[in-house]
């Protein structure tokens, strides 16, 4: 959880799960636990890891360079 830029990606319980706290190990495999026992929770997570990162495609991306670069050559 206090792992930079993994803790941009991931919202914990939405996309995906974090380890936090103290004990790590007891932590992820807390969250081991919690997905081995249910298949919706994967489910769930899964689809929407799928779909947070799609604001990283390469399409997205050069067409927020485009923008950026256009508003630079408007000043």
């Amino acid at each position: 959880a206090d792992c930079m830029g993994t803790n941009e990606l991931i919202v914990d319980g939405e996309n995906g799960l974090l380890a936090k706290g103290g004990d790590r190990v007891e932590s992820f495999a807390a969250s081991l636990r919690r997905l081995m026992e249910s298949a919706d929770l994967r489910e769930s997570l899964g689809r929407k890891a799928h779909d947070s990162v799609k604001r990283f495609q390469t399409s997205v991306i050069v067409n927020q360079w485009n923008d950026l670069l256009e508003q630079v050559r408007l000043r």
